[in-house]
């Protein structure tokens, strides 16, 4: 599962609204994308089953991209299941012949025994749905934020 959140800005005409050189815009606008990247992971964690743990500390973040104009940071669950936790799975019937050793019908040997279960299936979780949701809401002020400190300094 994973999830890119991408932030970009065009560093040279937001620059000469603001009286900022574009440099200084893209640093704050790496910082703000990291920022978010770090907040829509602390919120996926928050989200995530917890069960085993393993689902919780596989959700990290790595910068793919970085450019003077901004970059971008994929964030994403390496548990094997996380897809079925997020998107959940349909009601299932599992069917077959189990082999078994033991005395068969017959003598010695192998014998076969029909089994059934029925899997109800898998609620959807949407841990990561919900985290980026939150990130979105919250992206706006972590940006305005960097941006104003850059301004500042």
């Amino acid at each position: 599962m994973v999830i890119q959140i991408t932030i970009t800005t065009n560093a040279s005409q937001v620059g000469r609204r603001m009286g900022l050189k574009a440099n200084r815009l893209g640093v704050a606008t790496r910082q703000a994308n990291n920022d978010v990247a770090d907040f829509v992971v602390q919120r996926a964690q928050f989200y995530a089953p917890i069960k085993s743990g393993k689902l919780k500390s596989g959700i990290k973040k790595e910068r793919v991209a970085s450019t003077n104009k901004g970059s971008t940071i994929l964030i994403r669950s390496n548990a094997p299941y996380s897809s079925f936790q997020e998107l959940g799975t349909k009601p299932s019937a599992n069917y077959g012949f189990i082999r078994m050793r033991g005395k068969g019908r017959y003598g010695e040997g192998f014998m076969s025994k029909f089994a059934y279960s029925r899997h109800p299936g898998v609620k959807p979780i949407r841990f990561m749905s919900r985290a980026l949701e939150d990130g979105r809401k919250a992206a706006g002020q972590i940006v305005r934020n960097r941006v104003r400190q850059a301004i500042r300094s």
